[in-house]
């Protein structure tokens, strides 16, 4: 089953260092769990204190209350802001009129979104 967990975080533009610093930490140090995908880091286009994780997983069941990753992520995050934790399984996939026409070549162009997403980690590339 295909499932992720989102987590967002509000936090003071002075706190960007140090929330960037515990990110790159935690990541560099978390391995690889069973049924990790992917993390793929967003940040908000307009709010500079904004960022989102949505950690990917590829598990037989999803966990109700989160990972111990996102649980442990919520729990460095949320001494620099508000956290807000949640977890998603997938859906079925619905056809836009756009889809395979405009929101293809916006993705191709790297236009998607100002500054687009970071991915982390992404397993499929190592």
């Amino acid at each position: 089953m295909k499932w992720a967990e989102m987590i967002k975080l509000r936090f003071t533009e002075g706190d960007r260092e140090a929330v960037d610093r515990v990110l790159a930490d935690f990541i560099s140090g978390i391995g690889g769990p069973d049924g990790l995908r992917k993390i793929d880091l967003l940040r908000r286009n307009r709010i500079a204190g904004d960022l989102c994780l949505l950690i990917h997983w590829d598990l037989p069941e999803a966990a109700p209350r989160g990972s111990a990753t996102g649980l442990s992520l919520v729990h460095l995050l949320g001494e620099f802001g508000l956290t807000n934790h949640s977890v998603w399984i997938e859906g079925k996939t619905m056809k836009t009129p756009l889809h395979g026409r405009t929101s293809d070549r916006l993705r191709q162009s790297g236009q998607g979104s100002r500054g687009g997403p970071g991915v982390i980690i992404d397993k499929k590339r190592r």
